[in-house]
């Protein structure tokens, strides 16, 4: 049986990679369309789940490779989770379901009408989840003529007419070289997601959306369809040249090609001077762009007489020092590696199959996003055992994900106990310093999902058995014989588990008793409040180990500390005392070591007496603050306080302050 991690929460992080950190998106498309709108999701922070079948998507199996790993697979799948599961199965179709309830968004590019024989298409899962985006990526659409027609991307650039336009005059129809339908296709796909975020920012609802390959790519092509809708014939090929303007193409040099590009009568005047043909500018025939174009080959003869006698170089000398727009027709190497690619960081350090390799950066430069975050390209089925959790039984019902669970063998690793609304996590390994291994990692999350649909639970605390040691970090036996590969997918499990953590909707207090060092600060920092023992000792001793942290808590703790402080503890890797803490404020209560859990407990009643959509928007609002400007800030403020006063804990909240009694607030 198989039950699925539950929403992340969407509370935007400052460790997380961008804009759309907070977003969850599941993944069911494959080859290029889909997987290309998600992947630049994916770029902007976005949590994006791909879902495969057991054999994988079928560009794992398309090269070029890189030590058997398809580089085009890396490509449009950068930055994603992999889980693998059969949706021929019902165990792992109602895993997908479960998974896709959770999400803030399905992509998926079936065939129309497959996704909803499957029981996942928008009308099945819309009951599950009313805020729901779901895109359908189609060759033509859901409903159209050619709905069922099948569709690569050389079907529709033939069917749209793009081939028709492409090539030489005298030549047959020619492709693009680059798979521009799909392509066209994943970046609508990507634009009308977003804008269905903003409307359901608004609305509180979801909605479909339906992106046909066929669509976008006519849509791109405005000269061509601008020409045939006002003289009604259709455009032919124009070879490398504009189809209505001149000079607008490729010229003959000496030792090569160059584009020259005038649109005006002044650059058009002032380069007939240059070319040294100022008669060229007073020809009837030339003296607009109009009659250019239709004198195209006349001109063409005109400027050529003059570029054939130079290289590429200086003509392109010349023409950068006018100001007249123009270039060498470079390839492919050399844009890649050039200094312009260089300077605009396009390519980022990437990760496939555990070799290295340059991965697409997004091309948008956002004053608020660091660029060159390293890009993972998954593993098939790397991720399933972190979202789907498989029990022994299978002919039982899918777990909810209030009933997520783990393997019996594992289950002392976390202690889970609920009492009323308070739930206490403990990470109960102390012969082991409360390490934080991959089992700790495992039933860590598992709980995390487990409350994240528990509405019962008003506030979660977190806590380590015994008195030594509250959490160890990452134990050093596993981590010493690590490649650097496999240290990025340790830190990517470390800081998904410390998201999810940061995102639930109810507040989390840690309460750390003796030794909270490395992976367990980070973990501790991930939480809402920090109380601590007066024997508590906090540290990032990384550096004394020839590494650092990677699982978000560099970032975490400047937010927390300060800049100065957050230096001076990981350059140093000298431990705080609980006393330092609480003065830096790492932590924001002491108590005495036997009286922790004590005033753990009373804190989490306190605050579990509140309204919790109004605590839930809190934190949601200062996560905002906390990552964008001041302004924006206090519109998410705004839009939060909005949000409580729709919700009937308001009304109650109200109403039982006039009647002097206390509130009975019930989450909705």
């Amino acid at each position: 049986m198989s039950s699925i991690a539950a929403p992340s929460g969407h509370t935007q992080d400052s460790t997380s990679a961008g804009p759309l950190a907070g977003l969850r998106v599941v993944d069911f498309t494959r080859v290029l369309s889909g997987p290309f709108s998600t992947a630049l999701l994916a770029d902007l922070g976005a949590e994006v789940i791909k879902i495969e079948s057991p054999g994988g998507d079928d560009y794992r199996h398309v090269g070029p490779f890189v030590e058997g790993s398809s580089a085009l697979f890396a490509f449009a799948n950068r930055g994603k989770k992999s889980v693998v599961l059969d949706l021929k199965k019902a165990e792992d179709l109602a895993a997908a379901r479960q998974l896709a309830s959770t999400a803030d968004i399905v992509v998926e590019n079936f065939r129309p009408g497959v996704a909803q024989r499957l029981g996942i298409g928008y009308e099945a899962l819309r009951p599950l989840n009313e805020k729901l985006i779901f895109a359908s990526i189609s060759g033509f659409g859901q409903d159209s003529p050619f709905q069922g027609k099948p569709a690569y991307d050389l079907v529709v650039q033939a069917l749209t007419g793009l081939m028709s336009i492409n090539g030489d005059p005298e030549g047959p129809p020619m492709i693009v070289g680059e798979a521009f339908g799909d392509l066209t296709a994943g970046l609508f796909a990507s634009w009308a997601i977003l804008a269905a975020v903003v409307q359901r920012n608004g609305t509180g609802k979801g909605c479909q959306i339906d992106v046909s390959m066929f669509d976008s790519l006519l849509t791109l092509m405005p000269t061509a369809a601008a020409s045939y809708l006002v003289s009604g014939k259709a455009p032919t090929r124009a070879g490398n040249r504009h189809p209505f303007s001149a000079p607008f193409g490729a010229y003959a040099a000496q030792d090569g090609n160059v584009v020259i590009a005038i649109l005006n009568n002044n650059l058009f005047e002032q380069f007939t001077q240059l070319i040294g043909r100022p008669d060229v500018s007073q020809d009837p025939r030339f003296a607009s762009d109009e009659r250019r174009g239709q004198h195209e080959a006349q001109l063409r003869d005109a400027i050529e007489g003059w570029s054939r006698s130079l290289p590429v170089a200086r003509i392109v000398e010349v023409l950068e020092q006018a100001g007249i727009p123009c270039a060498a027709i470079d390839d492919v190497a050399s844009a890649v590696d050039g200094p312009q690619a260089v300077a605009r960081a396009l390519f980022r350090q990437g990760m496939i199959g555990g070799q290295a390799m340059r991965l697409p950066e997004q091309p948008v430069h956002f004053s608020t996003l660091v660029r060159g975050r390293p890009a993972i390209v998954p593993e098939l089925g790397q991720h399933t055992d972190a979202f789907v959790v498989r029990h022994a039984a299978a002919s039982q019902a899918p777990a909810s994900p209030a009933s997520t669970a783990v393997a019996t063998e594992k289950a002392d690793v976390v202690l889970v106990d609920i009492d009323g609304p308070v739930a206490t996590l403990t990470i109960n390994r102390p012969d082991a310093a409360n390490a934080l291994g991959t089992d700790v990692r495992e039933q860590l999350l598992a709980a995390v999902t487990a409350l994240e649909s528990n509405r019962s639970v008003r506030v979660v605390i977190l806590t380590g058995a015994g008195t030594r040691t509250f959490a160890a970090g990452s134990d050093i036996r596993d981590m010493a014989p690590m490649t650097a590969a496999q240290s990025m997918v340790l830190s990517e499990s470390i800081l998904h588990l410390n998201n999810r953590l940061a995102a639930l909707a109810q507040p989390v207090i840690c309460a750390v008793n003796g030794w909270c060092l490395g992976g367990g600060l980070e973990l501790a920092l991930a939480c809402d409040l920090r109380i601590a023992s007066e024997t508590a000792r906090f540290g990032f001793p990384e550096a004394k180990l020839g590494i650092m942290t990677g699982g978000g808590g560099l970032p975490r703790l400047v937010r927390v500390v300060g800049s100065g402080v957050a230096r001076h503890m990981v350059l140093t890797g000298q431990f705080l005392n609980a006393q330092r803490a609480f003065e830096i404020g790492l932590v924001t209560q002491l108590c005495a070591p036997d009286e922790l859990m004590h005033d753990a407990k009373a804190l989490a009643t306190q605050i579990a007496a509140l309204a919790p959509i109004a605590l839930a928007q809190i934190k949601r609002t200062l996560a905002t603050v906390e990552n964008t400007d001041m302004s924006s800030g206090m519109q998410a403020e705004a839009q939060a306080c909005a949000v409580c006063f729709s919700t009937q804990d308001k009304q109650e909240g109200m109403q039982a302050f006039l009647a002097k009694r206390p509130a009975a607030f019930e989450w909705r």
